[in-house]
């Protein structure tokens, strides 16, 4: 998967906007993150329910890892083993989940 095209869906989402997130560029819902990208390693890392993450990276062992951040889970996706679709559904999924409840109505 092209990382223009990762950006491209990211930022398709009402109201998701790219900022600076460490070494990372992070893609946020009203200060939310919903997803971050490392283009030097061709890395997304998406909010996913524990559930979802669990999974998703048995199903895709080679392309997704689910990782700790605290008590957080975060879902590493290689973007190089997966297809757009899959991606794009786990961001709108991710986007739905924290977006205020009367922008995710709409």
């Amino acid at each position: 998967m092209d990382i223009a095209a990762f950006r491209a869906a990211a930022l398709s989402l009402p109201e998701v906007e790219e900022k600076p997130h460490w070494e990372r560029t992070s893609f946020r819902i009203r200060n939310k993150i919903i997803a971050t990208l490392d283009e030097s390693k061709r890395l997304a890392v998406i909010k996913l329910d524990e559930s979802d993450a669990e999974a998703l990276a048995r199903a895709l062992p080679e392309a997704v890892k689910k990782r700790y951040w605290g008590v957080q889970v975060w879902t590493e996706i290689n973007l190089d083993l997966v297809e757009l679709a899959l991606v794009e559904t786990l961001l709108r999924e991710t986007w739905a989940k924290l977006a205020p409840k009367r922008l995710a109505r709409r």
